[in-house]
C-alpha cells in the first residue's frame, strides 16, 4: 500500500470515528433529555401521592371521630 492510500484509508478511520463520536454524543442528549422528563414526572407522581395520602389520612381520622361519636 502506497503512503498516499495509506494516509487515505487513515482519514477515513479518522472520518467514521468522529461520525461515531457526533452519534454518541446525540444519542447522549436524547438520553439526557429523556431522564429530565422522567425526573420531573416522578416528582409530579410524588407531589400526587403525599397529596392522595393526606387526603386518605383526613378520612381515616373523620371515621375514626364518627366511630367514636357513635359508641
Amino acid at each position: 500500500m502506497s503512503l498516499k492510500e495509506s494516509m487515505r484509508v487513515h482519514e477515513e478511520l479518522l472520518n467514521l470515528a468522529f461520525a461515531e463520536e457526533e452519534a454518541v454524543i446525540h444519542r447522549i442528549k436524547v438520553l439526557e433529555d429523556e431522564l429530565k422528563l422522567l425526573y420531573k414526572k416522578r416528582e409530579e407522581f410524588s407531589l400526587s401521592n403525599k397529596d392522595e395520602i393526606s387526603l386518605l389520612l383526613a378520612k381515616r381520622r373523620s371515621l375514626a371521630r364518627l366511630e367514636a361519636r357513635t359508641k
